[in-house]
């Protein structure tokens, strides 16, 4: 028979690890674009969990844009899931159950809300570039070879060596989205792109500062990529 210092263990080391909401992941697939998909973010983005000592875990989340709290979860035998209660000094963190579903989907509960799945990721940033725009690409009209990497690598793309994906659509950066391409440590007065889908097309537009270091605009269409579809 399972003990509960089994069953603890056993549900611990399943949520150990990094999360994000699968309905935010789902519509990063369906729709290709981190602006258009923001909302199911703004609560939590990433939520990270570590094991502690005992019948506990260390759970902390992060917004796009801040920090969340980090807590002590206790295990609770009945539900076979995680808890914390805040004290009644601290209204404003919330109460929290998580529990495992299986070793790629847990569910998370804030308060009274409607449980939240959540999918495992390597990282926030693999799995961002992974769906929006790793692949390989035929560079308009040259035809040379381009390749976006899930790690963040460019490769084929002159002047440019890594990219980064905006998410904190905030100060300026809140009606497209934004692409960073660079060389390892981004300028955002130069390095700031405009990218869009069009069928199998990816098209990116250079984002031009104005007398507002924090305001964008769209400039010239710099590069138009066609996805290989053979790939």
């Amino acid at each position: 028979m399972t003990t509960q210092e089994e069953s603890s263990q056993a549900i611990q080391d399943a949520l150990v690890g990094s999360w994000m909401p699968l309905d935010y992941c789902d519509c990063l697939k369906r729709e290709r674009s981190a602006h258009a998909c923001r909302e199911l973010a703004n609560e939590v983005f990433v939520m990270l969990v570590r094991p502690s000592s005992g019948d506990s875990l260390i759970w902390s989340f992060i917004t796009p844009h801040e920090g969340g709290p980090e807590e002590l979860l206790a295990f609770d035998g009945p539900t076979s899931s995680f808890v914390f209660t805040p004290e009644a000094d601290r209204p404003w963190v919330p109460s929290v159950r998580l529990g495992s579903i299986d070793a790629d989907h847990a569910e998370l509960r804030l308060d009274d809300s409607k449980g939240r799945i959540c999918l495992r990721v390597q990282s926030e940033d693999s799995l961002l570039n992974a769906t929006l725009l790793a692949g390989k690409y035929a560079l308009d009209p040259s035809g040379a070879v381009v390749e976006f990497n899930a790690n963040g690598a460019v490769e084929g793309l002159a002047g440019h060596t890594r990219f980064s994906i905006l998410t904190d659509f905030t100060e300026g950066f809140d009606n497209l989205d934004i692409v960073f391409l660079h060389n390892g440590g981004y300028d955002w007065s130069s390095d700031a792109f405009h990218y869009r889908w069009d069928g199998s097309e990816l098209l990116l537009t250079h984002m031009d500062t104005t007398a507002d270091p924090y305001v964008y605009q769209q400039g010239e269409l710099i590069y138009r990529l066609q996805a290989l579809l053979d790939q």
